[in-house]
């Protein structure tokens, strides 16, 4: 019975000792694990390690794709202004070209007008214009009253109040309008004697009535200036192939129109010497 009981005990000795054995060699991994695993950690470390750095590396190329096609939103939009600009440089070019064209064709139109009546006033009267570039004598003054003689750049314009030649709204000389042309035509003769001379009428703004005797105001100036030209030639102080006659209307205001003694003072002839001569023939 002793002898069986230490058999057991020896039995359940050695199992003991091989079930501890066992539990030592199943908790501590051997080292070839160990390098392993240290190995797969290490690995995935520097597996993150990537990932982050591309992911650094996509964040950096979207900023830079967004500033891109910022510039080039920005580059499309000045693109477009300046065809814009273009485009309107271009139109104004076609339009200084059409109006220096037309420039040039009422330039040469101009002159062989001019020509014409040169050519039609030599005809007439063997007339020669010759040109003066100054009027290098003393300005006439005159002592009456609505008459004035004034220096304006290379001419002389005598002007002469509408009221003191005409009645109101008409184109007839009255009273003493013809004596007052023939001081001025005289002084002017012996100044001037072969200057040319216009006759221009001018008028203020006022309208002219429906139905009355004169359509506008250049109508009733171009009147007013035929009936000075039609007594200064009728005298032969001034002789008629020096003056030429304009109406001008309500162009050429000398004062702006905003009163009764404003459009009064517009209402005038004016006598304009130029500096060209004429020299005429007498025999």
């Amino acid at each position: 019975m002793r002898a069986f009981s230490r058999a057991i005990c020896a039995t359940l000795a050695v199992l003991a000792i091989s079930v501890s054995g066992c539990r030592r060699n199943w908790m501590v991994p051997a080292p070839v694990y160990q390098n392993q695993l240290q190995a797969a950690q290490q690995q995935h470390m520097s597996s993150l390690a990537q990932q982050q750095q591309l992911q650094s590396r996509v964040s950096s190329l979207d900023r830079v794709n967004d500033e891109k096609e910022r510039q080039l939103a920005s580059s499309r939009q000045e693109v477009m202004r300046l065809q814009n600009h273009l485009a309107q440089v271009n139109e104004r070019l076609r339009t200084t070209a059409t109006e220096l064209a037309q420039a040039r064709d009422a330039k040469a139109a101009a002159e062989e007008q001019a020509q014409r009546a040169l050519a039609a006033t030599q005809a007439r009267g063997g007339a020669v214009i010759t040109a003066n570039n100054s009027l290098n004598k003393a300005i006439p003054q005159f002592n009456i009253p609505g008459v004035t003689a004034a220096q304006d750049g290379d001419v002389v314009r005598v002007q002469i109040a509408a009221a003191n030649l005409f009645a109101a709204d008409g184109a007839v000389i009255q009273g003493g309008g013809a004596a007052t042309l023939n001081q001025v035509a005289a002084e002017l003769a012996r100044t001037y004697p072969n200057q040319i001379v216009g006759i221009e009428g001018h008028t203020d703004d006022s309208p002219r009535a429906a139905g009355g005797p004169w359509q506008s105001n250049h109508h009733l100036s171009t009147a007013r200036a035929m009936a000075v030209y039609n007594h200064l030639s009728g005298t032969g102080t001034l002789r008629s192939e020096q003056l030429h006659v304009a109406g001008h209307g309500s162009n050429h205001p000398r004062y702006s129109n905003s009163s009764a003694s404003a459009r009064t003072a517009n209402q005038r002839i004016e006598l304009v010497v130029y500096p060209e001569q004429m020299r005429t023939a007498r025999r």
